[in-house]
């Protein structure tokens, strides 16, 4: 893909083409918000920026795009992310084998286990999204889901956090009705309004789903959440995820 050097080896003009309708416009990627740890790294486009399509490119450490995703789900966020480096601690909720580790997983490696290991107590994962002039920090605790009897201990996990992920097995409907569990055991910890997003995973399993949309958008309604559906196996609306969750928080914050 033509590519032009402009002014340093640390910034270059990239051709960016929207996978939708085609449309094509020269952006200027600087090597600063390259990943340095991952092959490569997630350029959200956004609105207007290029058409009227949100999507993603994929590009690596030679500034060559490697590919390009549809964003097919997005959350109405402010239209002006505040300049600057920022940090976001958001914890991911949810009854056992929900899916939570393989979430973040995905999202950070771009990889799927089989294999089921739960959670104990706690994981805590990082990485950094770019937009543009906007860098987030995403530091993602990933919170084991036992016993609610246990629960007490788990406040401490949630304290600080500026964002939260509810997310349920759609194969399991009694993950659903513990939402409302999952939401007062961090209103202990929490007390200042963050943005959640209730998430309704395994959405490959077509045959064993029986959480549908429509219960997942009626449960949201109830706590004025947010709500998507994602596969940890496929990948389905995983970055989308954690972007527009990033994005709420930045509405939340700097609006």
């Amino acid at each position: 893909m033509p590519q032009k050097e402009n002014g340093s080896q640390n910034e270059k003009l990239v051709t960016i083409v929207c996978p939708t309708c085609k449309a094509e416009k020269k952006l200027t990627i600087s090597r600063s918000i390259l990943s340095t740890s991952r092959n490569l790294t997630t350029i959200s486009i956004q609105k207007n920026e290029i058409c009227e399509h949100h999507f993603q490119a994929f590009i690596d450490n030679d500034f060559k795009v490697r590919g390009y995703q549809k964003v097919d789900f997005e959350i109405a966020t402010a239209k002006r992310l505040p300049k600057g480096d920022f940090f976001m601690k958001v914890i991911l909720i949810g009854d056992y084998q929900v899916g939570k580790t393989a979430i973040i997983r995905r999202f950070i490696d771009n990889t799927f286990d089989e294999f089921y290991l739960p959670t104990l107590q706690l994981d805590i994962s990082k990485k950094k999204l770019n937009f543009g002039e906007t860098s987030v920090t995403l530091i993602i605790w990933d919170v084991g889901g036992q016993s609610f009897t246990m629960s007490t201990y788990r406040d401490k996990f949630y304290d600080g956090a500026q964002s939260a992920i509810i997310v349920v097995d759609r194969t399991r409907q009694n993950t659903l009705e513990n939402v409302d569990r999952w939401y007062k055991d961090t209103q202990r910890a929490i007390q200042h309004r963050i943005p959640y997003i209730l998430v309704g995973n395994k959405s490959d399993l077509n045959g064993e789903v029986v959480v549908h949309k429509q219960d997942l958008e009626d449960e949201a309604k109830k706590f004025h959440f947010n709500y998507i559906l994602t596969s940890a196996k496929t990948g389905e609306n995983i970055n989308e995820l954690f972007i527009n969750l990033t994005h709420a928080f930045l509405e939340s914050q700097f609006s």
